[in-house]
């Protein structure tokens, strides 16, 4: 009869160490979604600082550029990537596209529109869609036209901006 209770008492613990090991598991991957959105937010902030600077249309800016130029804070090695999973591109109009160059792991699109206060500049790019497709809005009817020969991976993120 002890042998029942011990081995209840273990299941019983066992299994509230797995409830609690997969909440813990959710808000964590829910913190590194958010902070990969900031990211994109920070990398676009300095985008558009630099098209404000630099009258260039229908080309993209390095992320070395970006450094030299003061627009992006220049990371330590330890601290952060030499490399940035976010691509940019201004069209010939001024309309600057800050886009993820490969799909994420986790769709980040609702933290990305979430950061942009439900803005319909916020969205994803689909390779069926013309237009840029919010989870919030749908079909925006802001065409993505320039994105297309870009060849990006279905459903990655984007964020528009226009620079003056």
């Amino acid at each position: 009869m002890w042998n029942v209770v011990i081995l209840t008492l273990v299941m019983s613990l066992a299994g509230a160490y797995a409830a609690l090991a997969e909440r813990n598991a959710a808000s964590g991957q829910q913190l590194l979604d958010g902070a990969s959105a900031e990211s994109m937010a920070n990398y676009r902030s300095a985008v558009v600082a630099y098209f404000r600077a630099n009258d260039l249309r229908a080309t993209s800016v390095s992320l070395p550029t970006l450094r030299s130029s003061g627009a992006l804070r220049d990371w330590p090695l330890l601290e952060g990537p030499q490399a940035t999973p976010w691509g940019n591109y201004r069209d010939a109009g001024g309309t600057i596209y800050v886009y993820a160059t490969q799909l994420p792991r986790h769709d980040l699109t609702r933290q990305i529109v979430q950061l942009a206060r439900n803005s319909v500049l916020a969205g994803s790019y689909r390779r069926g869609a013309p237009n840029l497709q919010s989870p919030v809005y749908g079909d925006t009817g802001i065409p993505l036209a320039a994105l297309a020969s870009l060849a990006l991976p279905d459903g990655v993120p984007v964020w528009l901006a226009v620079a003056p």
